[in-house]
């Protein structure tokens, strides 16, 4: 389940480390204004009705999959772990968020210092170029109304009883310098005593299996 874009295909290169199988689904949400109902009965469409799940959701879809388990319980008997990432079960950064959602995001995205803002606040030094620049292109095209609906959403919500439901194994990721969810927009899901990591490692393709290796003797 995507971030705040909705299109899922930051999940490209994450994906060709998978075992090939005909059931994993990256899901992708329509490009138009919908509350987190809406895209939880979206989302419902679109995974298999009957099979066991592993579900991957993050920062936006973590409200997203909360959602989902409220409107429609039985999925919670067939998970079989949940990896939240970055997420949050309430407003993660109320003020800012109200505070955006009042910004024209069309005039940001254009500013001639939008690449040093953006770089500073959604990558760092190690990130390779290649990942910076496919995120602009992506951006670029994105219906900015769109953007701006779901940044509203973010300002008031509370999904704290569905995370409490839950009876799964879950994880909760989190980037150890984070400059939009904070350490704290994850305590309330914490609290329930999930694993966490206090820092997430990306791996190049060479890498992989030895990292893989390396992990299972551990």
């Amino acid at each position: 389940m995507p971030g705040l874009d909705g299109s899922g295909k930051f999940f490209r290169d994450f994906c060709t480390f998978l075992p090939d199988s005909p059931n994993t689904t990256v899901i992708s949400y329509p490009e138009k204004k919908m509350t987190f109902e809406e895209l939880a009965s979206h989302t419902a469409t679109k995974i298999n009705v009957s099979a066991p799940l592993i579900v991957i959701a993050e920062s936006f879809s973590g409200p997203i999959f909360f959602k989902l388990i409220e409107l429609y319980p039985g999925i919670k008997s067939r998970l079989i772990k949940v990896v939240l990432c970055a997420t949050f079960c309430r407003s993660p950064q109320a003020f800012l968020c109200r505070l955006s959602s009042l910004l024209p995001l069309s005039l940001l995205m254009n500013l001639p210092i939008q690449k040093l803002v953006l770089k500073y606040i959604f990558f760092d030094n190690k990130t390779e170029l290649k990942y910076f620049n496919y995120y602009l292109e992506h951006y670029a095209g994105f219906d900015k109304k769109v953007l701006a609906s779901r940044v509203r959403q973010l300002r008031s919500f509370d999904y704290i009883k569905s995370v409490q439901s839950l009876t799964s194994e879950c994880m909760y990721l989190q980037a150890t310098n984070d400059y939009l969810v904070p350490r704290s927009a994850g305590k309330y899901i914490i609290k329930r005593n999930l694993s966490r990591l206090p820092a997430h490692t990306f791996y190049s393709k060479a890498d992989h299996k030895s990292a893989l290796r390396s992990s299972s003797t551990s």
